[in-house]
Protein backbone atom coordinates (compact mmCIF):
# COMPACT_ATOMS: atom_id res chain seq x y z
CA UNK A 1 0.00 0.00 0.00
CA UNK A 2 1.38 3.42 -0.95
CA UNK A 3 1.02 6.14 1.66
CA UNK A 4 1.61 9.84 0.99
CA UNK A 5 2.55 12.23 3.78
CA UNK A 6 2.65 15.97 3.21
CA UNK A 7 4.02 18.84 5.31
CA UNK A 8 3.54 22.45 4.23
CA UNK A 9 5.30 25.68 4.98
CA UNK A 10 5.11 28.99 3.12
CA UNK A 11 8.47 28.34 1.40
CA UNK A 12 8.55 24.60 0.79
CA UNK A 13 6.56 21.36 0.77
CA UNK A 14 8.08 18.15 2.07
CA UNK A 15 6.54 14.84 1.12
CA UNK A 16 7.11 11.18 1.81
CA UNK A 17 5.82 8.27 -0.27
CA UNK A 18 5.91 5.09 1.77
CA UNK A 19 5.39 1.56 0.50
CA UNK A 20 3.88 -0.30 3.45
CA UNK A 21 3.49 -4.09 3.25
CA UNK A 22 1.66 -4.55 6.55
CA UNK A 23 4.85 -4.88 8.59
CA UNK A 24 7.58 -2.73 7.08
CA UNK A 25 7.67 0.65 5.41
CA UNK A 26 10.06 1.72 2.68
CA UNK A 27 10.54 5.35 1.63
CA UNK A 28 10.11 5.30 -2.15
CA UNK A 29 11.26 8.84 -2.77
CA UNK A 30 14.39 8.66 -0.61
CA UNK A 31 16.73 8.96 -3.57
CA UNK A 32 14.52 11.25 -5.62
CA UNK A 33 12.56 14.41 -5.06
CA UNK A 34 10.99 14.81 -1.63
CA UNK A 35 11.07 18.60 -1.38
CA UNK A 36 9.15 21.13 -3.45
CA UNK A 37 10.55 24.63 -3.16
CA UNK A 38 8.30 27.44 -4.25
CA UNK A 39 9.90 29.51 -7.02
CA UNK A 40 11.43 32.81 -5.88
CA UNK A 41 8.72 34.86 -7.57
CA UNK A 42 6.05 32.95 -5.61
CA UNK A 43 7.59 33.16 -2.14
CA UNK A 44 5.38 36.14 -1.38
CA UNK A 45 1.83 34.89 -1.14
CA UNK A 46 -0.46 35.35 -4.10
CA UNK A 47 -3.08 33.20 -5.78
CA UNK A 48 -0.59 32.07 -8.44
CA UNK A 49 1.34 30.27 -5.69
CA UNK A 50 -1.67 28.03 -4.99
CA UNK A 51 -2.24 27.32 -8.68
CA UNK A 52 1.44 26.43 -9.11
CA UNK A 53 1.24 24.08 -6.11
CA UNK A 54 -1.88 22.44 -7.53
CA UNK A 55 0.07 21.46 -10.65
CA UNK A 56 3.08 20.22 -8.65
CA UNK A 57 0.90 18.03 -6.43
CA UNK A 58 -0.96 16.70 -9.45
CA UNK A 59 2.42 15.59 -10.79
CA UNK A 60 3.05 13.59 -7.61
CA UNK A 61 -0.29 11.81 -8.00
CA UNK A 62 0.47 11.13 -11.67
CA UNK A 63 3.89 9.67 -10.81
CA UNK A 64 2.65 7.59 -7.85
CA UNK A 65 -0.75 6.60 -9.24
CA UNK A 66 -1.24 3.80 -6.67
CA UNK A 67 -1.32 6.10 -3.61
CA UNK A 68 -3.94 4.64 -1.27
CA UNK A 69 -4.08 7.22 1.51
CA UNK A 70 -2.99 10.84 1.91
CA UNK A 71 -2.14 12.32 5.31
CA UNK A 72 -1.21 15.91 6.00
CA UNK A 73 0.74 17.12 9.03
CA UNK A 74 -0.96 20.40 9.83
CA UNK A 75 0.80 23.37 11.32
CA UNK A 76 0.39 23.79 15.06
CA UNK A 77 -0.79 27.17 16.30
CA UNK A 78 0.49 28.32 19.66
CA UNK A 79 -0.81 30.94 22.05
CA UNK A 80 0.26 33.70 19.64
CA UNK A 81 -2.68 32.77 17.44
CA UNK A 82 -2.93 33.10 13.74
CA UNK A 83 -0.22 34.85 11.74
CA UNK A 84 0.18 35.65 8.06
CA UNK A 85 2.42 32.59 7.67
CA UNK A 86 -0.07 30.30 9.44
CA UNK A 87 -2.93 31.53 7.25
CA UNK A 88 -0.83 30.92 4.15
CA UNK A 89 0.05 27.41 5.34
CA UNK A 90 -3.67 26.76 5.85
CA UNK A 91 -4.38 27.80 2.24
CA UNK A 92 -1.60 25.49 1.08
CA UNK A 93 -3.08 22.62 3.11
CA UNK A 94 -6.44 23.36 1.47
CA UNK A 95 -4.88 22.84 -1.96
CA UNK A 96 -3.38 19.56 -0.72
CA UNK A 97 -6.81 18.38 0.45
CA UNK A 98 -8.40 19.43 -2.85
CA UNK A 99 -5.85 17.56 -4.99
CA UNK A 100 -6.23 14.40 -2.88
CA UNK A 101 -10.02 14.57 -3.13
CA UNK A 102 -9.94 15.22 -6.88
CA UNK A 103 -7.75 12.12 -7.23
CA UNK A 104 -10.25 10.06 -5.23
CA UNK A 105 -7.91 9.46 -2.30
CA UNK A 106 -8.95 9.43 1.34
CA UNK A 107 -7.24 12.30 3.13
CA UNK A 108 -6.77 13.22 6.77
CA UNK A 109 -5.15 16.16 8.52
CA UNK A 110 -3.20 15.40 11.68
CA UNK A 111 -1.59 17.24 14.57
CA UNK A 112 1.30 15.99 16.70
CA UNK A 113 -1.13 14.90 19.43
CA UNK A 114 -2.75 12.33 17.10
CA UNK A 115 0.67 11.21 15.86
CA UNK A 116 1.93 10.61 19.43
CA UNK A 117 5.04 12.74 18.85
CA UNK A 118 6.05 16.38 18.93
CA UNK A 119 8.49 18.73 17.24
CA UNK A 120 11.30 17.68 19.58
CA UNK A 121 10.88 13.93 19.03
CA UNK A 122 9.53 13.67 15.47
CA UNK A 123 12.96 12.95 13.95
CA UNK A 124 13.37 10.02 16.36
CA UNK A 125 9.88 8.82 15.43
CA UNK A 126 10.74 8.99 11.71
CA UNK A 127 13.95 7.01 12.29
CA UNK A 128 11.91 4.29 14.00
CA UNK A 129 9.81 3.97 10.82
CA UNK A 130 12.59 4.30 8.22
CA UNK A 131 15.98 3.27 9.64
CA UNK A 132 17.99 4.73 6.77
CA UNK A 133 16.37 8.16 7.04
CA UNK A 134 19.64 9.73 8.23
CA UNK A 135 21.09 9.25 4.76
CA UNK A 136 18.38 11.42 3.21
CA UNK A 137 19.49 14.62 1.63
CA UNK A 138 18.23 17.46 3.86
CA UNK A 139 16.54 15.33 6.52
CA UNK A 140 14.90 17.86 8.80
CA UNK A 141 11.90 18.16 11.09
CA UNK A 142 9.53 18.86 8.20
CA UNK A 143 10.64 15.73 6.32
CA UNK A 144 10.30 13.77 9.56
CA UNK A 145 6.75 15.15 9.85
CA UNK A 146 6.00 13.93 6.31
CA UNK A 147 7.32 10.42 7.09
CA UNK A 148 5.47 10.10 10.40
CA UNK A 149 2.19 11.42 9.03
CA UNK A 150 2.46 9.16 5.95
CA UNK A 151 2.96 6.14 8.21
CA UNK A 152 -0.13 7.11 10.22
CA UNK A 153 -2.15 6.57 7.04
CA UNK A 154 -1.67 2.81 7.30
CA UNK A 155 -4.41 2.83 9.95
CA UNK A 156 -6.94 4.34 7.54
CA UNK A 157 -7.42 1.18 5.54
Amino acid sequence: MLLLGLRASPKTIRYAVLDYDGQNARLLNADSENKINFPADLLTYNEKKLAWLYHELTGIFDHYSDIAVVSIKSNEYGPGGQTKASREAAYIEGVMILVAELNGKPVSVKLYSSLKTNSKTVKISAKAIIESVDSLKSFDEKMADAIVVAFSGRLAE
